[in-house]
């Protein structure tokens, strides 16, 4: 059993310089979900609207879950194909996390450095927020 909640999140950033010339994608962030063992998965949309060649991207790069107490958890792994994007496109995946299964609320920093925005995450009230960390 999974516990979805709908977001509508999107973040613009470039494209990975393995694959020339860089492109601006737009990541959509389309829901987050917690299974009863404690999986959170972050389900993306990167859409290659401007590019005029196949683009790549490391999605990874773009999520972290926050930890108040502790070192920030990266992602475990990333489904989805994102090293080879058809231009004027979308390449759908997604970023898994795991927290303990009683976890109810996570916060997730998301977006490109210089760019990155904090939400909250209540699973039990199936809603989220931004909040301001720092």
């Amino acid at each position: 059993k999974e516990n979805s909640i709908q977001t509508a999140t999107i973040f613009d950033t470039q494209s990975s310089p393995i694959l020339q010339p860089q492109t601006k994608i737009t990541i959509a962030v389309e829901n987050v979900s917690k299974s009863e063992d404690g999986s959170i998965k972050v389900s993306i949309k990167a859409f290659t609207s401007e590019a005029t060649t196949y683009s790549a991207l490391e999605p990874r790069d773009f999520f972290e879950l926050v930890d108040l107490n502790g070192q920030n958890q990266k992602p475990l792994s990333v489904s989805g194909q994102f090293n080879s994007m058809p231009p004027k496109s979308f390449a759908l995946g997604a970023i898994n996390f795991k927290v303990s299964p009683e976890t109810e609320k996570i916060i997730l920093q998301i977006g490109p450095a210089g760019n990155i925005k904090f939400y909250e995450f209540n699973f039990p009230k199936k809603t989220y927020k931004e909040i301001i960390l720092g």
